[in-house]
């Protein structure tokens, strides 16, 4: 899934410092959920930028239920230091600092971190960076959100590639018609790390404490999130076929 849209309004206090072995520290925003596993959300700055600004004006995109992982990379030579701007030097090093954030961030946070395919941000230099990653990587990094960059990355070949290596649940062939995934769908996200089982009705809900606490959590997720429920035309978005499919 490719998703390019502007920075989103709003801040959020709460960034934390992470060492970083071999780096710089990269800043952290927990999860507001304090129990079980969680995605990462990989933020990258642009040029002449700093981590704390892409870990003050993002979390609204993880909306709380992901980590929020913004890289450092390396000061600016140019500047005072004073004025504590940051670039990257070279995709094997970016790739190499957010391979050595992920590790520190797992063994701070034992436990609590997904190791399903990451959703990488970029802003500018970061989404160029982003967007190659992606293209070269598609099945670790499927999901995007670039601003502001990343348009040259994005040659007819890429654009395929990318959405080849995706897997299929980011494809029409991995989809339900009628909301959700389907078997192929859901197979090809847990050959990627995720935890994914099909949708609960009501009814199934009824028998089941466990299915009917899925349900319940996943309804309150899916109704919270951002979209129409109907498109230009009149017809259902995915998110209300979503919603139908689990009976919310």
């Amino acid at each position: 899934m490719l998703v390019a849209l502007c920075v989103p309004s709003g801040g959020w206090a709460g960034g934390l410092p992470l060492p970083v072995p071999g780096f710089r520290p990269a800043v952290v925003v927990p999860p507001r959920s304090s129990t079980g596993r969680r995605p990462v959300v990989v933020a990258l700055h642009g040029n002449f930028d700093r981590p704390e600004w892409n870990c003050d004006l993002l979390p609204t995109l993880a909306e709380g239920r992901a980590w929020l992982l913004c890289i450092r990379g390396i000061p600016r030579r140019d500047t005072p230091p004073s004025w504590n701007r940051w670039t990257y030097l070279g995709r094997k090093r970016v790739m190499a600092e957010i391979d050595a954030a992920l590790a520190a961030l797992r063994a701070r946070y034992p436990g609590r971190v997904d190791d399903g395919p990451l959703l990488l941000a970029g802003f500018s230099l970061g989404a160029i960076y982003s967007a190659r990653f992606a293209v070269a990587r598609p099945k670790r990094f499927p999901l995007l959100y670039l601003v502001e960059g990343s348009h040259k990355v994005w040659s007819p070949q890429a654009i395929r590639r990318f959405a080849k290596g995706g897997g299929a649940w980011t494809r029409k062939e991995g989809k339900n018609p009628e909301g959700g995934l389907n078997a192929k769908g859901r197979a090809s996200l847990k050959a990627q790390g995720h935890d994914i089982k099909p949708p609960v009705s009501a009814k199934m809900a009824a028998k089941s404490p466990k299915a009917a606490a899925r349900r319940k959590s996943f309804c309150a997720r899916m109704s919270g999130m951002p979209g129409p429920m109907k498109d230009e035309q009149g017809r259902p978005t995915r998110k209300a076929l979503s919603l139908r499919k689990w009976d919310c």
